[in-house]
């Protein structure tokens, strides 16, 4: 809006007091870098797009509106908890654009590596309670005849956990050159959803819509855009595993066996008592994960 334009004309204006805008800067190249680049975030936009509504249709034509109800509710929790974590992606797509414009190289790896172990650690403490707690959550804060969202819950949110590792490896090639190679992985992922979802939903109903999704960022996000970053940072698998994966890892099974616990020990009939454990179980996730997978200068920033 030109509202928003205006307040960020001033902020840069108040950043940059050095800046000027004049016809004489202009230049062709830079000007078509520009085009390029922008045309890679609107070819993934438009996936995103894609991906987000296209589900809700299949479900519509194949099985039918209530499908689409139980699914669209599954999703809208799914989208929320993705959200979060893109704010932390975005903030390091800039750093990493620096970092290549000044030759950093291992700066742009140890980005790579540490950018994705914090954006597991900023989605798991969300994604362990749902995988828990998300039949009493849907019944209690919706109601039972929603029950059926439950299992797609589960499915979208697994999905969940792998996108944030694509999205990171996505934000990496954008901004170190390979955003056309980018914009291409995202529409691939988005044909590959649709042809998914298409031929699962047909058996599975909301069940092979959620799988649709989730085997569309395996195959396309893990299998093509990771293994690309790792060979365009000039990182080693072993290496990535090992510093960007596994350490988000071993937290889960302390918050994970709490959870399990809790609910079934204390069953939460009630949203207020969802909320609860929902919290214990992340707090206990954030705490083995700074206890266990960070190191004493990561433990300093906290």
């Amino acid at each position: 809006s030109l509202v928003n334009w205006a307040f960020t004309a001033r902020l840069v204006r108040s950043k940059l007091p050095d800046v000027s805008i004049r016809l004489r800067y202009f230049s062709r190249g830079e000007a078509k870098s520009t085009l390029k680049l922008s045309m890679a975030f609107v070819a993934g936009n438009l996936s995103a797009l894609i991906n987000s509504r296209i589900d809700a249709f299949v479900l519509q034509a194949l099985v039918g509106l209530h499908a689409v109800a139980l699914y669209a509710l599954a999703a809208r929790l799914a989208d929320n908890l993705i959200l979060l974590t893109k704010q932390f992606i975005h903030a390091l797509s800039p750093a990493a654009a620096e970092r290549t414009g000044s030759d950093d190289a291992e700066g742009v790896r140890v980005l790579a590596l540490r950018g994705t172990k914090y954006a597991l650690a900023i989605t798991l403490p969300a994604v362990v309670p749902l995988l828990i707690l998300g039949q009493p959550l849907i019944e209690t804060w919706i109601g039972s005849e929603f029950s059926g969202s439950h299992a797609p819950l589960r499915i979208l949110v697994l999905g969940v956990a792998l996108s944030v590792v694509w999205l990171q490896a996505s934000g990496v090639l954008a901004m170190i050159g390979h955003h056309r190679f980018d914009a291409g992985t995202a529409l691939a992922a988005a044909g590959t959803n649709l042809a998914l979802t298409i031929h699962l939903a047909y058996y599975l109903g909301v069940v092979g819509a959620a799988l649709g999704s989730l085997l569309s960022v395996a195959i396309v996000g893990l299998g093509v855009s990771v293994p690309r970053m790792i060979r365009a940072t000039e990182l080693t698998v072993g290496r990535y595993l090992r510093e960007a994966i596994w350490p988000a890892l071993p937290p889960i099974l302390p918050a994970a066996a709490a959870g399990v616990a809790m609910r079934y020990l204390l069953p939460p009939t009630h949203l207020v008592w969802v909320g609860l454990q929902a919290m214990v179980t992340a707090g206990l996730y954030a705490g083995a994960f700074l206890w266990w997978s960070t190191d004493p200068e990561e433990k300093k920033l906290v």
